[in-house]
């Protein structure tokens, strides 16, 4: 029994550790300026990613060896060969920028495009996969990260002393810097470097008071790994490395579906490390049945968070997705319109796992509707689509600055085609703050035709078990089917020693202490509170100037009221209040006093 549970154990490990690996890297130009967007793919598959706005690619490769096509639009592609053996890999890439001749094109009458051959073949087969079955479910991993990088317009002040220029005006360099010369602008500029050196430092004291009192001190030194992890030695100064500026959501969930459009998520575990002020609140309403609900607070910039944020069903004449726009996307297999809406190349046609894949280059006609333009790749034989790689023309985003779709689906052992893999790029502007975006859903594990109790999606969308929440880094990095990026694992790592600090014991105490320090205007006018976090216990009473009333029916009267709560976990609290009013020319005793318990798991 014992080698047969080691066995299984090292089937799991080498199963995971096959598919958990990367080659990872930038695309730049010759100039070394990033390139973003750039497509990253194996070649002659369907396999790939795109680079983010620093031209960073991160692609999961099994192990073996591969051959990656580098392009972009504007750049000579290039084809390099990785080989994957149970490690990362870093590969950074430069591309040529293209040559400017124009080639002679010979145009034939009466030749057509065979791309457009494939697409009649495939509006004629799509409604056979429009409806493929009445219901399925499925297992679901979603990772959705957001970087947040706040625009600052840098301008450099320059002195210089050159008899070669004119030393009675400013000069203005091609780089928006400004050279300044003669001794009235030299005063000028070095009143403007004791300016920014002031704002440098009270921006440094600003940040010393955000970070929380004695991290630093952390055993494992954490923390300050991360707060200067990397030292530059250029003129034998230390720099800190910034802590990335991040939002990351991890959740493991069942997604149930019944045709048409019904969907229902039960969340197995949930991590949200996203920075912001509260990472949930509740919000009761009421439904048929009396239940009670909750909604979660989410950054609004991150996309697709649950498999019920949107559908992107290609087969459909109109796509609706009504956080991107208000109006609905033409589909490039739309049987209405799409000779009229889009032009169709075929690129190339390959071999994948024994089927002919033709990739076809989508591009819509007009460039300002609410068209998609990209890559499609239609199987040969079923006419079915095997991937896309569409953008939507920004145009007719009403939200979003940019926004990229990949989608890859696989073939079940009955025939029938699911959704394997999305992944979405997006990105938007909200003043000096820019936020780029990327979300990633792995569905896996289906049972299609799969049959759910009367009224099993009536209620709620989306359903979190107690324990959910409760999942460790442990559990995720077993659960987690692809490595993450290094920002993101150095972000997960900071907020876990957060995390840690703030549930230490040390902590708390130091906060109870806070708490629970007494002064002349708390007893007065604020209020006596005593709180022992450790034990979930909260004592609030009223202060004072709140129990005296001197003008009461009756004459002088005095009041004491408060309340006592005990927390066990964050389902499950109870609070007892009350008030006890005493009239001293009556003799008599009013008061009121409520008992109550809240059990509150999460339902949306």
């Amino acid at each position: 029994m014992k080698h047969l549970l080691l066995s299984l154990l090292l089937l799991v490990t080498t199963t995971v550790g096959a598919w958990a690996q990367q080659a990872r890297g930038i695309v730049s130009d010759q100039d070394g300026e990033a390139i973003p967007y750039a497509k990253v793919y194996i070649e002659k598959t369907t396999t790939g990613v795109v680079t983010n706005i620093k031209g960073e690619y991160f692609l999961d490769l099994p192990n073996g060896t591969h051959r990656l096509v580098f392009s972009s639009l504007g750049y000579e592609s290039k084809t390099l060969e990785v080989v994957i053996q149970g490690k990362q890999v870093a590969l950074d890439v430069t591309l040529l920028d293209e040559g400017v001749e124009m080639e002679t094109v010979t145009l034939t009458a009466g030749r057509r495009d065979p791309a457009y051959a494939i697409m009649e073949k495939v509006i004629a087969n799509k409604k056979q996969y429009i409806q493929q079955f009445e219901s399925y479910e499925c297992e679901t991993y979603l990772k959705a990260s957001l970087e947040v990088d706040t625009l600052v317009r840098k301008k450099t002040v320059e002195v210089l002393d050159s008899a070669a220029v004119d030393t009675t005006v400013p000069q203005v360099q091609d780089n928006g810097s400004v050279v300044i010369m003669g001794k009235f602008f030299e005063k000028l500029a070095a009143k403007k470097v004791i300016r920014v050196e002031r704002r440098e430092r009270k921006k440094a004291i600003r940040d010393s008071l955000n970070t929380p009192p004695h991290l630093s001190s952390i055993k494992d030194g954490s923390l300050d790994s991360l707060a200067a992890k990397k030292k530059r030695d250029g003129n034998k100064s230390r720099e800190k490395k910034e802590r990335p500026k991040l939002n990351l959501i991890e959740s493991q969930s069942t997604t149930y579906y019944q045709y048409a459009d019904k969907y229902k998520s039960i969340v197995h575990a949930y991590r949200d490390i996203s920075e912001k002020s509260s990472r949930s609140v509740s919000i009761s309403v009421q439904s048929d049945d009396a239940e009670r609900y909750q909604s979660e607070i989410n950054n609004p910039y991150l996309f697709y968070l649950d498999v019920s944020d949107a559908d992107f069903n290609f087969y459909h004449n109109l796509i609706t997705v009504p956080k991107l726009a208000d109006q609905p996307f033409v589909s490039p297999l739309s049987a209405v319109s799409w000779n009229l809406t889009y032009k169709y190349h075929l690129e190339e046609s390959f071999l994948e796992e024994g089927h002919v894949i033709h990739k076809i280059i989508v591009t819509p006609r007009n460039n300002e509707g609410p068209f998609f333009e990209g890559e499609l790749y239609i199987e040969d034989g079923s006419f079915a689509i095997k991937s896309v790689n569409f953008q939507i023309l920004p145009t007719n985003l009403s939200y979003f600055n940019y926004f990229q779709i990949i989608h890859n689906y696989t073939r079940t052992g009955d025939g029938r085609w699911v959704k394997a893999r999305e992944d979405y790029y997006y990105n938007v502007k909200d003043g000096k703050v820019r936020y780029y975006g990327n979300t990633i859903a792995l569905h896996t594990d289906y049972k299609l035709d799969s049959v759910q109790p009367r009224n099993f999606f009536r209620n709620e969308l989306r359903r979190v078990e107690q324990e959910a929440y409760e999942r460790d880094s442990a559990y995720w990095e077993t659960l987690r089917p692809f490595a993450l990026k290094e920002a993101e694992l150095d972000f997960i790592h900071y907020q876990d020693s957060v995390y840690n600090y703030r549930h230490s014991d040390e902590y708390l105490h130091e906060q109870d202490s806070i708490y629970n320090r007494l002064s002349i205007w708390d007893i007065l006018f604020n209020g006596i509170g005593f709180k022992i976090r450790k034990a979930g216990l909260k004592f609030d009473f009223d202060p004072i100037t709140q129990q005296i009333n001197p003008a009461g029916v009756g004459g002088y009267r005095h009041s004491l009221g408060g309340t006592i709560s005990k927390t066990w976990t964050r389902y499950n609290r109870l609070t007892v209040s009350g008030m006890a009013d005493y009239g001293f020319k009556n003799g008599d005793i009013k008061g009121w006093g409520r008992l109550s318990y809240t059990y509150n798991p999460k339902h949306f």
